[in-house]
């Protein structure tokens, strides 16, 4: 995969933004071209961005570039823990970005198993920080599952992850809660965290 002037293999795309940003001067191109990446593998990229008003995002631009790296790296910690509580054999080769994500998308995360590897997409911005895990958790059921929807694939492999980092477990009478579960507490305050306020 081209991204800008790096070539990149998809494989290891994430480890690449995991990374901390090093030239100051360069943090607006560095976070333009992270947009793009996260762009080009979301289900939607117009639910990816920093402004739905097209406003100046340097302020915006410049705390992306220098925060990505260690917000990939946390989200990826907690990745691999979710990972580790299945056998090899049912791991999917999967990957993770946060992203800011529009009101528009309604969303506060989501799979999307048409890029490979799998890539998750949540934006941290949006959840309370001790509840990143929660949010992560949630869309990895749907990865494990292969699954968009919240049945019960969906549930057997997000009940799986609840009992792994002693979480309550799904209920097994309501389809419907699965939507939000496990729940989180949300920051209703998601444009100050992207410094676009």
């Amino acid at each position: 995969m081209l991204t800008g002037s790096l070539l990149i293999n998809p494989m290891y795309i994430a480890t690449h933004w995991q990374a901390s940003a090093s030239d100051p001067a360069a943090h607006p191109q560095t976070a333009a071209q992270y947009l793009r990446v996260v762009r080009d593998l979301s289900i939607n990229p117009y639910w990816i961005g920093l402004s739905e008003q097209g406003a100046d995002c340097s302020v915006a631009l410049d705390w992306l570039a220098r925060h990505i790296g260690p917000i990939n790296r946390e989200l990826d910690a907690i990745l691999q823990e979710g990972l580790g509580c299945f056998h090899a054999g049912q791991r999917p080769d999967i990957q993770i970005f946060a992203a800011p994500l529009l009101p528009r998308a309604g969303i506060d995360g989501f799979c999307n198993p048409h890029v490979h590897p799998l890539t998750l997409m949540v934006d941290p911005g949006r959840v309370a920080r001790v509840d990143w895990d929660k949010l992560v958790i949630h869309e990895l059921a749907h990865a494990v599952a292969q699954s968009a929807g919240h049945g019960e694939r969906f549930r057997a492999s997000l009940a799986h992850l609840c009992l792994a980092f002693d979480l309550p477990t799904p209920p097994d009478h309501s389809l419907d809660l699965l939507q939000t579960w496990p729940p989180y507490a949300t920051n209703p305050h998601w444009a100050k965290y992207w410094h676009i306020a």
